[in-house]
Formats: C-alpha cells, structure tokens, sequence
C-alpha cells in the first residue's frame, strides 16, 4: 500500500480567476456624480483562484499532497497569476496548449446576492487525465463549458480508473441539469465511489422526500458514498455500508461564499489519502469550508488553514 506522504490526487476541471466586486449595486448602475458611467468602490479589487479543479488542487497541494491538475490553464496574463499560485504549492499542471483562461467577475452586494459576469475559457480534456498513470484518487466536477460530450468522456475516465483501483470522486455541479440525459448521467453514476453535490443539484438526477431519502436513492446506483454539501447549515453523508453524519458548522457572518464548495472538496480529498474514517472527514471537510469563507479569499485562504485545525 502506497505510503500517505507518496499518494497522488489527480484531479481533472476547469481553473479560473475570480474577481469580487465587494459591497455594490447589483441592480441599475448610480453613477459617479460627475461622471455617468464611473462608480466608485470602496475596497481595493484583488484577484483570486477559483475553479473546481484548481481550488480543491491548491487546498492538497498547501498541505503537502501530491497532486496533479489536468485543467484548461491558457498562456494568458490570467494563466501565468494562476499557475504561479498552483506551482507555490507544489501542484503539477498537465502539459496542454491553451490560449485563454477563464475568468469570473462577481459583484456582491451587502446581503452577498450576486452577479456574475463569466468568461468560460477553453475546454477541460478529460481524457489526457488517463495518461497521467493510476492516482490513488481521481477527482472531477463539471463546469460552464460542459455538454454530452464531457460526461461520455468522463464515464470512461471513471470506468478505466476504477478497474485499476484508483478511488473516484465525482461533484456532479448544476453544469449538465438541462444538458445531459438522465441515463447517461445515471451510467456515469455507476463508476463513481464517492459522489458529492448540493440537493438542488442531486433533485435533477434523483427523487426523494427529504435529503436522508434522496441519499439513500442516490447509493441505489452504485456509489459507495454520497455527500450532500448544504452550505453554511454543513453537509449530510452516507454509505454503502450504514454509516450516517449531519455535519454541522459554526455559521459564518462573512458573504463571500465563492469556493467553498470546492474547497470542501479539497479537504475531503485529502481525508481519504489519510483514510480518515467517512464521517469524521466528512466533518472535517464542513469546518474547512467554513474557514475558507471566514478568510474570504476563495482557495487561496487554504495556505493559512491546517488540515488539522479543521478536525473536532
């Protein structure tokens, strides 16, 4: 068995730079008094690293696990901030020619309602993740850029990393709802070992009265486990094999929510390379993302949180 400190974590989605616009009018614009088409913010505007595969690959990487990242970083100014960001913590970004980043402009009003305005950038490859060798775990998640294509894909990138015994970990995202068949999301399903979503994304796939039931119909597919994030209220989780948790957290007062999500993921991630028991990494990955919202600086926040500061 491969030791903790050797265990790779390949992760395959999209990398992103997000950039809030903290306290404005999300609504009609006001306009400077003296000039119409400038507003005036009062907090400085500050760059930072999103995206389901780049979060969760810096939140492994600032804590010392090896972890590879097939993404689709471009040559752009955008590019090279976040591969700087990336490889200060170790990660290792699989060669890919693109020529664009995506980037994600989000005001946020003082109740933290949002607008976003968003450039998706190239395609995320999922198939180059197949020669990249065996991962103890593969992770994945959908993005702006999905269709019917990108799940086909990533059915038979599950399918080969299961047959090899790597551990699949696949956040399904609100990206395919509307874009993917039913059964063909459901065949992806069967490959997965550890599926993770919010209920909202779940009710697309999956019925069921209350969330206990719609995890319970969720394992019915095949997966081991199900992980259902509930944002500032914590997640609910269950298995194959009868263990439950409602992970509850501190609510946190700040508004800037952006890559929680993901760096739930993160640390969740890093809780199966250390075979953390199920419910306790499941609690562990909760308080994370609550730190990571405290901090409101998106995954970059995850360099000043211990893994081990987030255990109960």
């Amino acid at each position: 068995m491969k030791e903790v400190a050797t265990r790779v974590v390949s992760i395959a989605g999209n990398t992103v730079i997000d950039i809030p616009l903290k306290d404005v009018n999300i609504s009609d614009s006001v306009g400077f008094e003296f000039v119409g088409n400038v507003d005036i913010i009062k907090d400085p505007v500050i760059p930072l690293l999103g995206g389901c595969g780049a979060s969760a690959a810096f939140v492994l990487g600032a804590h010392g696990q090896p972890v590879t990242l097939n993404t689709n970083i471009g040559n752009d100014s955008w590019g090279r901030l976040a591969t700087g960001w990336l490889e200060s913590v170790g990660v290792k970004i699989c060669d890919r020619v693109c020529h664009t980043t995506a980037a994600h402009m989000i005001k946020l009003d003082r109740e933290g309602r949002r607008q976003s305005y968003y450039y998706l950038g190239e395609k995320v490859k999922w198939e180059l993740s197949l020669n990249l060798g065996s991962p103890y775990v593969f992770y994945s998640s959908g993005y702006g850029a999905v269709n019917t294509d990108d799940i086909e894909q990533m059915c038979n990138v599950f399918s080969n990393f299961r047959a090899s015994g790597t551990r699949v970990v696949f956040d399904i995202s609100p990206w395919f709802e509307g874009i993917v068949p039913k059964g063909l999301m459901l065949e992806a399903f069967k490959h997965v070992d550890y599926l993770v979503g919010t209920e909202d994304e779940f009710r697309e796939w999956e019925e069921g009265e209350n969330i206990p039931k719609l995890a319970r119909n969720l394992l019915k597919n095949g997966v081991e486990y199900v992980v259902i994030k509930k944002g500032r209220l914590g997640a609910y989780a269950i298995s194959q094999s009868g263990e439950e948790v409602n992970a509850k957290v501190a609510i946190s007062s700040k508004k800037y929510t952006v890559g929680a999500g993901d760096c739930f993921n993160g640390r969740l991630l890093y809780g199966i390379c250390h075979e953390e028991p199920f419910v306790e990494s499941v609690k562990y990955a909760a308080n994370f993302a609550t730190k990571i919202v405290d901090l409101e600086r998106g995954a970059l926040g995850a360099i000043d949180i211990s893994c081990k500061e987030t255990e109960l």
